[in-house]
């Protein structure tokens, strides 16, 4: 099995989201602006419910069948989250899906108690055995998928970053649409989303199945009798 393998990419951007965040606090304290808590609150909305339908229900596992603008305009959306493009997303799920709780296939794999919630929360985020599998390129996969992925960080810095900046500006709080409605709501987004892998996905809130390092070919077994409700909307 392969030894973990950290990523400094990954840990320097989160200590530098909640470094930022603990910022806008102070910011919001001092220089309050309502607009811009909207913006905030928009924002995470938007680019939260943009995953959840198109990259989770939507292509990965194919709940429903979109129009071709309104895939596009998800996909624009969704990159202001940075939650990774949409193609590689959704291998990832399919594998978590596959391989649920194999420790070195399941890119979300869950571990019994506090500590183990915790791993899974953070720890296999940025420390983990899982390799990503190959991407195809051919024709085969989706041309919204291909598109966004050759224009995802343009896009992601776009939406994420500079469209928040730019609209504050308007009320004279670019400052705080920096700290507040981008860095600090996409703090709230990814523990939000990182939340259904720890609390819905650990034994912290339920009870593990006798096998579950039983490999699943099928969209059907999941490794914890969870009785929270998986609300996928928070990604």
């Amino acid at each position: 099995m392969p030894r973990r393998k950290i990523s400094w990419e990954i840990a320097g951007f989160f200590l530098f989201l909640t470094i930022a965040s603990v910022a806008g606090l102070w910011w919001e304290w001092y220089h309050f602006h309502w607009q811009t808590i909207v913006l905030a609150v928009a924002m995470y909305l938007l680019c939260g419910f943009s995953i959840t339908v198109y990259y989770h229900r939507g292509i990965t596992h194919k709940s429903f069948k979109m129009a071709r603008s309104l895939q596009y305009v998800m996909a624009i959306l969704s990159t202001g989250a940075l939650l990774l493009p949409a193609r590689k997303w959704r291998m990832r799920h399919e594998d978590h899906h596959q391989f649920t709780d194999d420790p070195q296939l399941d890119p979300n794999c869950a571990r019994a108690g506090f500590w183990g919630s915790l791993d899974v929360h953070i720890g296999q985020v940025i420390c983990s055995r899982y390799q990503d599998r190959l991407i195809a390129t051919d024709l085969s996969v989706d041309p919204v998928e291909l598109w966004q992925a050759k224009w995802y960080w343009p896009m992601a810095v776009s939406v994420g970053f500079i469209m928040p900046i730019a609209l504050a500006s308007l009320w004279d709080d670019a400052i705080g649409g920096f700290l507040v409605a981008s860095c600090q709501r996409m703090w709230l987004q990814y523990n939000g989303a990182f939340l259904v892998n720890s609390a819905a996905h650990s034994a912290l809130f339920g009870t593990l199945y006798p096998n579950r390092y039983r490999r699943s070919q099928q969209y059907k077994v999941l490794s914890i009798n969870n009785h929270i409700p998986n609300q996928q909307f928070l990604l």
